[in-house]
């Protein structure tokens, strides 16, 4: 206990002592406002669960599939997508949506390690086409395929912001950097798993040799830990750049000033990552030992690196930071985290703005765990949560809002891991009292040193809520801004109020309204001559905010929920164009917000029907959906003679994207006429590819058209068709090896 009291002395006189703030950067400014309605003690009411998934119908008997639509659509705020029963071809089609991915796009999001392809597809889509042909080219020209993933997944989560305003080869750069350190340092290994070249869930990830109870043991860490806090260029405010000619990974692990230390020397015989327990190691003017462990000898390179309290400029670029040698917590916090990337461990930026002071954390063993390194060359302090100098653990301080910072702008509190807290649920209504998602909440209190400051901003979500922690004991005000408008409340708690475990909500009421939909039930006597079967699921949704940082729309970030729900209802042409008018109109099924759902539903009417997936009631949120929609016709061909069975039903294209070869397989039901056809993106033949004989057998495209030649990479179409129907699907054709 004297050692903890000691070090938390010695922090807070180096914090007095030192020239200006610990935090570099300035915020948006915070204000009281002019509100004075507290938020209400207690627990906020409950939201309804969404609907379970209902079964699918079985088929009935004299019901003849005619054809078949498989979707996977994103579908932003404010959009719908239609599937269309054209009653004269007896087809359907889709319909509304814009496309939102030019064809280099499109290619990038194909070879993306299929976990990743959503999330890839959303950025392109956030970055507009000129983005989208830049990053989507860093992709493709990926110098060696151990990078796909990589590559990928910065493209897919740095925000759109600073994509648009970077050097992307920076991208590329980090990424070999990475694998060109790897074999240097003997305490972790980055390892991949798949193939990038045959697709499907490649990743990577690194693998430690750490103590766990004693014991020295292999510890791999989860793949989203690596991506996040290990790959991503952009560790806390600073924007990806090359500063001297050099990406920080590079410049902190190779370079050096004369009479300072170099990392890569530092790091060369170190063995072990961490034994996971509380550590404390002295700072500058101690040499360097190879029995340290490496979280302490890069604690210990940044207290040699910056030996002196912050002068002048208060640079937030690491290599900048690394080169002037002076700086306060807002400097060590960059650099640390820089170093610690560089030396492949995972570690993110905290901040308490309120409290003017910020620090690193480490990712390990299923949690995060304060990482700091004291000003002025000052000692590496490892799992101690005395570091935010809270009353709670020590300290002379009630801290307010302590939060942790992901990479593209979410802040996330992390209050509870240093003090004592209390939590807050923030409700936001349109004009109609209808949840209102994507209204950015904004949350202040006074400044450790007057004025007020930021403590973090956050976004509510499908059900118009945000809930956070906050520090006990401080006041707190309230801002709202976004697609429905905003208010300023002023203060919502009261320092008195707030004491631990308390829990607050405040509702609120906006001047705005959500769009809607004026629908009225509709039904009819069925005709028995069609049905339609709809199957779908929204499988993610995505909420859209930015952090109290967010100069230039730098930090805009996309926060993935596992599930969502959207607006669907099926409707005859007549209402469907009564809708496209916004004008009320009936439909004969329509479910609101629901998750997954199935409906069967013969038409009453003759002509045209339209399904319709609608995103339209909602402010920011986009939806992701999975949809199967099935046309049947009554006693058409009920006997299924082959030439009326569809494609879909015989043939079956391999895995894309590919290499080598792509194989259609043809089974015995295909019809005596069947061919397969390869088109490109203008609809031209490139190849036509004979299917011999009768019975069961598969075709081959290697990537040539018909005179032999090698193709160029890129989207092309497989048209299978036979017995006078056709299917056509893209494929992703890679290149020869």
């Amino acid at each position: 206990m004297k050692q903890a009291i000691g070090f938390i002395l010695f922090c807070l006189v180096s914090l007095v002592s030192a020239s200006g703030p610990g935090v570099t950067t300035k915020v948006e400014p915070a204000e009281k406002g002019t509100g004075t309605r507290l938020a209400v003690p207690g627990h906020p009411p409950a939201v309804a669960a969404a609907a379970s998934e209902l079964q699918p119908l079985p088929p009935d008997s004299g019901w003849t599939l005619m054809d078949s639509l498989v979707l996977h659509a994103m579908i932003p705020a404010g959009q719908r997508l239609a599937v269309v029963f054209d009653s004269a071809t007896e087809s359907l089609r889709d319909t509304l949506l814009p496309v939102f991915l030019n064809d280099s796009a499109r290619i990038a999001v194909a070879i993306a390690p299929d976990w990743l392809k959503d999330d890839l597809a959303d950025n392109f889509r956030r970055l507009g086409a000129v983005q989208q042909s830049r990053y989507s080219d860093v992709i493709l020209n990926c110098p060696d395929k151990r990078y796909y993933d990589e590559l990928c997944f910065q493209v897919a989560h740095l925000a759109p912001g600073t994509l648009s305003s970077m050097n992307p080869q920076i991208l590329t750069d980090n990424v070999q950097q990475a694998y060109q350190i790897d074999p240097e340092l003997h305490y972790v290994d980055i390892v991949d798993y798949g193939d990038p070249l045959q697709g499907g869930d490649y990743y990577s990830t690194t693998r430690y040799r750490a103590v766990v109870q004693g014991e020295t043991t292999m510890v791999e860490i989860p793949r989203d830990i690596y991506y996040w806090w290990i790959v991503m260029p952009k560790t806390t405010d600073e924007p990806p750049a090359y500063v001297y000619d050099y990406f920080w990974r590079e410049y902190l692990f190779y370079e050096c000033d004369s009479g300072y230390p170099r990392l890569r020397e530092k790091l060369a015989n170190t063995q072990i990552l961490w034994n996971g327990e509380q550590g404390w190691w002295a700072g500058n003017g101690v040499p360097f030992d190879d029995t340290l462990p490496a979280v302490g000898v890069v604690g210990r390179w940044v207290a040699h690196t910056v030996p002196f309290p912050a002068q002048g400029n208060r640079p937030i670029q690491p290599n900048q930071i690394a080169h002037e040698h002076d700086g306060n917590c807002g400097e060590t916090q960059d650099l640390l985290c820089a170093a610690a990337r560089t030396a492949l461990i995972p570690c993110g930026g905290v901040l308490d703005i309120n409290e003017d002071h910020v620090w690193c954390e480490i990712w390990w063993q299923g949690e995060f765990h304060p990482w700091q390194v004291d000003l002025g060359g000052g000692p590496t302090n490892i799992k101690n949560p005395g570091c935010a100098y809270d009353k709670d653990h020590g300290g002379g301080k009630e801290c307010s809002g302590i939060w942790d910072w992901r990479n593209d702008g979410w802040q996330r509190s992390v209050i509870g891991t240093y003090s004592d807290v209390c939590t807050l649920t923030v409700q936001v209504y349109d004009t109609c009292l209808r949840p209102v998602d994507g209204e950015i909440v904004k949350l202040s209190s006074e400044g450790w040193g007057g004025g007020m400051a930021n403590c973090f901003f956050g976004v509510t979500d499908r059900n118009g809520r945000y809930t956070t922690t906050l520090g006990d004991y401080q006041n707190y005000y309230l801002d709202i801004t976004g697609p429905v408008g905003g208010i300023s409340a002023g203060m919502i708690i009261d320092s008195a109020a707030a004491s631990p475990g308390s829990n607050f909500f405040y509702p609120c009421t906006l001047a705005g309204r959500l769009d809607s939909l004026a629908i009225t039930g509709d039904s009819g006597t069925p005709l028995d001559q069609y049905r339609v079967d709809v199957s779908y699921s929204v499988g993610r949704e995505v909420l859209y905010g930015y952090d109290c940082y967010n100069s230039g729309g730098a930090n805009e970030y996309a926060l993935v929920k596992a599930s969502g729900a959207t607006d669907f209802f099926i409707a005859s042409q007549p209402e469907f164009l009564n809708y496209v008018d916004s004008q009320p109109f009936h439909a004969f099924v329509n479910d609101e917000n629901v998750a997954a759902a199935n409906h069967s539903l013969v038409l009453s009417e003759p002509g045209n029907h339209y399904a319709v997936f609608s995103n339209e009631e909602q402010g920011d949120l986009m939806v992701l959906v999975d949809a199967t929609v099935r046309l049947y016709g009554w006693n058409v061909g009920v006997a299924e003679t082959p030439g009326t069975v569809p494609p879909e039903r015989w043939a079956s294209i391999s895995a894309s994207p590919f290499r080598d070869r792509m194989v259609v397989r043809l089974d015995a039901r295909r019809p005596a006429d069947a061919k397969v056809r390869i088109l490109d993106r203008a609809g031209r033949v490139v190849r036509r590819l004979a299917a011999l004989g009768a019975g069961q057998c598969q075709v081959v495209w290697d990537g040539t058209d018909r005179s032999g030649r090698g193709v160029s990479p890129g989207v092309y179409f497989c048209q299978v068709s036979g017995g006078g129907r056709a299917m056509t699907r893209p494929v992703v054709y890679l290149g020869a090896r």
